[in-house]
Parts: structure tokens; C-alpha cells; sequence
């Protein structure tokens, strides 16, 4: 069966009745649109449609006769006639039977002039009316169907038949004139090959024992799309679901070696095969592991304030292991630390697991850490069992919290996670069964060989090959991208300090009364949401609900004698301080700031500011001189610093950590990571003193893509993301591009691949 013909119709142009007086009966083929006719691209030919309009000036033709020959460069066969009938189905005054019974079709050489050695019409077309019926002046068609089988010219036209008269039309009396509007000629052409449009997705940078799926859309060209051709997968099992033009394409690659290659996708249609490449990278990584996230407590109700949590330690162990130094940090305020329990992920074998907590050296730290050390055997008379390789996770501990009793948490998440100290090449490490291969982890922002200043050696390898899953549970961001899970804190209605009747209007008066009500009567009055209605009592944002000294709040907002607290967002009471060099500065807004130094130390700074040296110690406070409160840069100091106690520019206590941080040495630039990449990658590098950066991103002619840096940055260790978009904000093709760094006299140029 001929595949997909493409039928092009030829509609006629009804020619005009004219006036009796010297007008002729007429046969015609209107031009057709488009003039030249189109077939099939790739294929042998297509089927065109002929529409012959034959219209009569006069009310007695009884008969008409058409001899039609083709002829012409194209090859045009003959089919079928399929039909004939009137131009107009109810034509006034004629009640004769169906007019496509009357047709009398003659094929005499479908295969045109020279066929069989005759030349001869293709089709010859008469119609006899008979019993006194004429042709209604409304018209009729014959309808004609040829196959097109090459691009050239195509030629109708009529001739005197041997058999069959000549063209004419009959009236009782006899012949009649009738003109025919030929001979026509149309070109025939084949439509321009138009192939299916192909989408695939970037680099997949995944890890052994992944399943990777990868998406494939397909548009279709000017012929439909027929299948699609995967690939071969080196390694695991590829299965292909989904319909035409929307594919997905599974590749399990449990078994596979750590690799890096092509996955070619091709998809085809009747006249052309299209493909596209989807890079991949698969990284042979020893284990996985991460903090998971909890939003129950121990007895499996929603997590709530002053609830015991337990928060698992998930590892997924792709070679074995023999023993494991994790560090994982919290915040104390928040979560007071209960102990740890081993996980029934560790086989009953294992011989020795031991924990401690690490409390922060510096005053006023916001985080404490804790140190879970396993061994599988300590070498006795007993044989340790090591924990075996899995394709699941599985728990090795639990870490056990209290949840603190501040109504304020409720719908937060409290973040635990896994801590890396810069310079401190031991932690949240994995040794193998032998003892001789350390694993450590695959992020170079979290593990640095040069920082470490450790050496590959075959018989005593350091192996980056543990992966950290940068995790945070639901509905939250995970901090400054460190691997994080925690405790996510259940709120049942809008918490809203001072909405205590949660009409989601705070501070009016029906708050106070209900609030009035508690003290009489206790916490039963809280009917609607009670958990949410007690934190919402909690005006004056010390974290503890229900006190007389939140109703005097109450009452002062009411009559304008206070002004409401605001509403605390996530973060809001964390801040960093950066000490870099002699330069302090925070990513926080503070209000008010105690700096203590070790010794007698020279300060300056821009800020208001007390300073003074008491007990060997210079203490320096600092603090805004406007309602904006005071970020970045604060001031200058060479010295040890001790401690730091800072509160927002609402008064309110805000807990610090403290980031040291050398001034390196020389201008760098690394490269960048990830590389290949899609879509982001981060650049860094290095500043010894204050300079004015240009940072920017040229394609391989050489022309500017994007300017990612233009100004004065300070000394220190600086990274850049790019995010893949231009000056204008589009997307950039993938392909090879070019980093270029400027700073002081040190000018350095890289290159980086973009993938899709």
C-alpha cells in the first residue's frame, strides 16, 4: 500500500453563468492552489485530485461527452473516477435520479499517450440524461483521481476520440457549442525533506548505582515520526516508555563502573533520521550518606515544641566499610541533644560505636557538634563484621533530641548537619575493611587535596568517593548548600504573633480579651487552633507564650504606647562574622555588636563605637547610627579574636559564628566546578590585597558573553556562580567557553564546557 499520499485537492472555480445572448456552455479545470503541485518528499509519488466544473448556458443539454487526455513529464497514472453529482444539490425544477448513476467512465489507457503502444484518452466521461431530463444549468462535476509519480509538468487537455466522438455537449436537436477552458498545465514539484525536531537534556552527572531517566521529545517534520532508536547502555539495563514523540528512557546503572560517555538518540520519520547526543558521567562513589529529616516525634505524633525527635543517619554502602568518623552540628538553643543510638543499620557484628558532644570554643556560638566514631573490629579475640555493601539506605545511628519549648518554632525547620572545618582533613570520613583507603568526601568545597596537603599513594589511597546529599527537609533552603537534614516543626494554622483569635487580624481587641480569658480560666479558651493560638500569645518574642508580661505588651500595643514585634523570618537570628585578614565583617543585619580581642589591639572602624582595654582584653562595641541597621564591613582589627555578642535592629538577641578565614598569599584563579556543567558553575578566586576585579565569560570567537564581575572586592578567597545566561538574559548555546580574571597586575584565562 502506497505510505502516506499526500492528497492535493484541486478545487474549480465555478465559471459564471453568462447571458444566453452569444454565451457557450463550458467545461473547465480552475488553476489550482498553490499552482504547483506538491507530492510526497520522499516517497515515489502522491495522489492528486481532479475536479472537472462543467456548466451549461442552456436548460436542454441531454448529454455530455469528454474525451481527456494527460500528458506531461510527471508520470501521471490514472486511478479511479470515484463520484460525479451537481454543484448545486437541489437545483430547482429537476427531479431526476442520482446523477452519478447517469456517469458512463471509460478508462482506455491509464498509463497515458504511448501506454500499450495506443494513444489514447485517459478517461473518457459521458453523461446522458435521457427520458427527456436535462442538465440543470446549476452544474456538475466529474471527480478523478491520478498518481503523481515524479516532479515535472502534468498536461490535461481534451481530444477527438476514435470510439467515442469528441468533446461536445448534445440537445435534442443535436450537438450544441460548448468551449473547454484547456489545455492545463501544472508543475509538479516535491515538498522540501522538513525532518523531525529532536529535544534532549544535558549532561547527567549522577553516581554509580543511580537510575537516571531521561526525557526525549520529539516534534514531527512534514511527515509523521515512526519510532526512535535508543541506545545501547555500557553497562546496567535501559528501558524505553511512553508514546510517540514523548519518550522516557530508564537507565538503572547498578553494576556499572565509574565513566564518563555519549548516549545517542535517534529518531526517524518516512523520509529522515535525526539524533542527539546526551552526555553522561558516572561517578563511582564508595557510599552515599546523609542526615535524614524527621516530622514526628518518638511516638510518632507531629513534631512539637519540647518533643523527643529522633533524626536517622542514612548511609548507602556501594563498596564495605570498616569504620567512620562523622561530625555533625546543630544548634544547642534550639535542640538540646539527648544522646545517640546505633542504627539497625550496623550489623550486630559491629564491635565498637562511641559518640561525644563538642561544645563551640567562642562565647556566643550558635552551634555545637558532635563526633560519632565506629569501628567494625578492634582487634580481639572477636571478629567484627563490616558494614556490607546495599542498594537501599540504611540507618547506622540516631541522633536523639529535645525540641526546645518555644512555641516561636512552629512551622521552622531546625537544620542538623554534617560539619566541615576548613584545614581539618578528618572529618565525616570512611575507611575500608583493610584500613589502608580513607574515604573522604567527593566536594572539593568540603574536602580540599591541596588543603589537606595529602598525596595519592596505590597501596594507601585517599579517595574522594562519598557523597554528602545536600538535603534539607520540605519546604525550606538549604543552608549555605552544606549537607542538612533536621526537624521540621508542625503548624496547623498561620502562626501570627498577636492574632490570638485567628481572625488574621493581630492586636485588636478581641485578641486581648481572649488573651484576659487564659488567666481566668486556662488554656481551654484557646477552642479554634490551641498550639497556634498559645504561640500567637507570645508578644513580646522572649519564646515563652502565656506570660503576664506578654498581656502588658498587649495592652501597650493597644493603646499606642508600644509597637508590635515583627515576626521573625528563618535565619532572621543567625549571623556570620567573617574575619578575613584584619577585616570583620558579617552577612547579617545587626543592630548592636560586642567585639573582644585578646590583648591590647588597634581598632578602627566607621561606626559609632566604644572601645577600651580591660583585663588584657580590647572590647569593642559597635552599633547603628539609624533605623537601617549595619551589614558588611564593620571594622579593622589585628588581633585574636575572643568572642562576639550581637543583637538585631530590633533588640533582639542574634546567635554568631565565627569564619576565619587568611588573606592568601598570590592572585588565582581555579577552575571551575563543575566542569562540564548545566546549568551553574561556581568560579573562584584568589585576592591578596583589595583590588578591582573584571571577571568575564567569552565564547570560543572570542566575543563577550557576559561581564559576571566589574568592581573593588577585598582580599580573600571570592566565588562566582554563572548561571549560563548572556547580557540579555538568554540562555547560551552548549559549547566551549572562556574565564577570563583581571585583578591588580594578574590577568589569567580558563576555559569551561557547557552541556545540554
Amino acid at each position: 500500500m502506497r505510505r502516506n499520499l499526500l492528497l492535493v485537492v484541486l478545487v474549480f472555480s465555478m465559471v459564471l453563468f453568462f447571458s444566453r445572448l452569444g454565451a457557450a456552455n463550458s467545461i473547465t479545470i480552475a488553476p489550482p492552489t498553490p499552482a504547483a503541485l506538491q507530492i510526497h518528499p520522499c516517497t515515489g509519488g502522491g495522489t492528486v485530485q481532479l475536479d472537472m466544473s462543467i456548466v451549461t448556458t442552456e436548460n436542454n443539454i441531454v448529454a455530455v461527452v469528454v474525451p481527456i487526455k494527460v500528458t506531461g513529464t510527471a508520470g501521471a497514472v490514472l486511478d479511479t473516477v470515484l463520484t460525479g453529482g451537481l454543484l448545486d444539490p437541489n437545483p430547482p425544477a429537476f427531479a431526476a435520479p442520482s446523477v452519478v448513476s447517469a456517469f458512463t467512465q471509460r478508462i482506455v489507457n491509464p498509463y497515458g499517450i504511448g501506454g500499450y503502444g495506443l494513444i489514447e484518452p485517459m478517461l473518457f466521461v459521458a453523461v446522458d440524461f435521457g427520458n427527456g431530463l436535462a442538465l440543470p444549468t446549476s452544474g456538475l462535476f466529474a471527480r478523478m483521481f491520478y498518481t503523481v509519480t515524479g516532479p515535472g509538468t502534468v498536461v490535461i487537455d481534451t481530444m477527438t476520440h476514435s470510439t467515442g466522438g469528441g468533446f461536445g455537449m448534445n440537445n435534442p436537436a443535436g450537438s450544441t457549442t460548448a468551449t473547454w477552458g484547456g489545455p492545463y498545465t501544472f508543475n509538479v514539484t516535491r515538498k522540501p525533506i522538513v525532518g523531525p525536531t529532536l529535544t534532549c537534556p544535558g549532561l547527567q552527572d549522577k553516581f554509580v548505582n543511580d537510575i537516571i531517566v531521561i526525557p526525549i521529545t520529539a516534534t514531527a517534520g512534514n511527515t509523521p515520526i515512526q519510532g526512535i532508536i535508543t541506545p545501547t547502555v555500557p553497562c546496567g539495563s535501559g528501558v524505553l516508555s511512553g508514546s510517540i514523540g514523548n519518550w522516557t528512557f530508564t537507565w538503572n546503572t547498578a553494576g556499572c563502573p565509574g565513566s564518563s560517555g555519549i548516549l545517542t538518540f535517534q529518531v526517524y520519520d518516512q523520509c529522515d533520521t535525526v539524533s542527539c547526543d546526551v552526555p553522561y558521567k558516572l561517578t563511582a562513589a564508595a557510599g552515599f550518606i546523609q542526615i535524614g529529616n524527621t516530622l514526628t516525634d518518638v511516638n510518632g505524633g507531629l513534631a512539637d515544641p519540647c518533643d523527643l525527635v529522633k533524626v536517622p543517619v542514612l548511609l548507602k554502602a556501594n563498596v564495605p566499610f570498616g569504620g567512620f568518623d562523622l561530625y555533625i552540628e546543630f544548634d544547642p538553643t534550639l535542640l538540646y541533644f539527648k544522646g545517640i543510638e546505633k542504627g539497625p543499620g550496623l550489623p550486630a557484628g559491629w564491635e565498637y560505636f562511641t559518640y561525644r558532644q563538642l561544645p563551640c570554643p567562642m562565647c556566643g556560638c550558635c552551634k555545637y557538634k558532635l563526633q560519632i566514631l565506629g569501628l567494625y573490629d578492634i582487634k580481639d579475640k572477636h571478629q567484627g563484621v563490616p558494614i556490607p555493601a546495599d542498594t537501599s539506605y540504611v540507618v547506622i545511628a540516631y541522633l536523639k533530641f529535645q525540641v526546645a519549648c518555644d512555641q516561636n518554632l512552629r512551622g521552622y525547620d531546625l537544620n542538623i548537619c554534617f560539619e566541615f572545618d576548613d584545614g581539618i582533613c578528618t572529618e565525616n570520613t570512611f575507611s575500608d575493611v583493610s584500613g589502608y583507603v580513607l574515604y573522604v568526601s567527593d566536594n572539593p568545597a568540603f574536602f580540599n587535596y591541596t588543603d589537606c596537603d595529602t598525596q595519592y599513594h596505590e597501596t594507601n589511597k585517599v579517595l574522594n568517593l562519598i557523597n554528602f546529599s545536600l538535603f534539607a527537609p520540605p519546604g525550606t533552603l538549604n543552608p549555605a548548600g552544606r549537607p542538612c537534614g533536621g526537624v521540621l516543626i508542625r503548624t496547623t494554622a498561620e502562626k501570627v504573633r498577636g492574632d490570638i483569635n485567628l481572625n488574621l487580624i493581630a492586636y485588636e481587641v478581641g485578641d486581648a480579651v481572649l488573651f484576659s480569658s487564659y488567666f481566668i480560666y486556662g488554656t481551654g479558651v484557646f477552642n479554634i487552633d490551641q498550639q497556634v493560638q498559645i504561640a500567637n500569645t507570645d508578644i513580646n518574642a522572649d519564646g515563652y507564650p502565656l506570660s503576664l508580661s506578654d498581656f502588658v505588651r498587649m495592652l501597650r500595643i493597644l493603646t499606642g504606647d508600644a509597637t508590635p514585634i515583627p515576626k521573625p523570618t528563618p535565619g532572621s537570628d543567625l549571623a556570620t562574622i567573617y574575619m578575613i585578614g584584619d577585616k570583620v565583617s558579617t552577612n547579617a543585619n545587626l543592630g548592636a555588636a560586642l567585639f573582644v580581642f585578646e590583648g591590647d589591639v588597634k581598632v578602627s572602624t566607621d561606626l559609632k563605637n566604644e572601645q577600651g582595654v580591660v583585663n588584657n582584653q580590647t572590647r569593642v562595641l559597635v552599633y547603628m547610627n539609624s533605623n537601617t541597621g549595619m551589614t558588611g564591613q564593620l571594622l579593622t582589627a589585628k588581633g585574636e579574636l575572643v568572642s562576639v555578642e550581637a543583637a538585631d535592629n530590633f533588640g533582639r538577641p542574634v546567635k554568631t559564628t565565627v569564619v576565619n578565614r587568611a588573606i592568601p598569599t598570590a592572585y588565582a584563579l581555579n577552575a571551575n566546578y563543575p566542569n562540564p556543567f548545566n546549568p551553574t558553575t561556581n568560579i573562584s578566586f584568589a585576592l591578596p590585597i583589595d583590588s578591582k576585579v573584571s571577571l568575564k565569560i567569552y565564547n570560543v570567537a572570542g566575543q563577550l558573553v557576559r561581564t559576571l564581575v566589574n568592581e573593588t572586592m577585598v582580599a580573600g578567597t571570592h566565588t562566582v556562580t554563572w548561571d549560563g545566561i548572556n547580557s540579555n538574559g538568554e540562555k547560551v548555546a552548549s559549547g566551549i567557553y572562556f574565564y577570563k580574571l583581571n585583578a591588580g597586575d594578574y590577568s589569567k584565562t580558563m576555559k569551561m564546557v557547557m552541556t545540554k
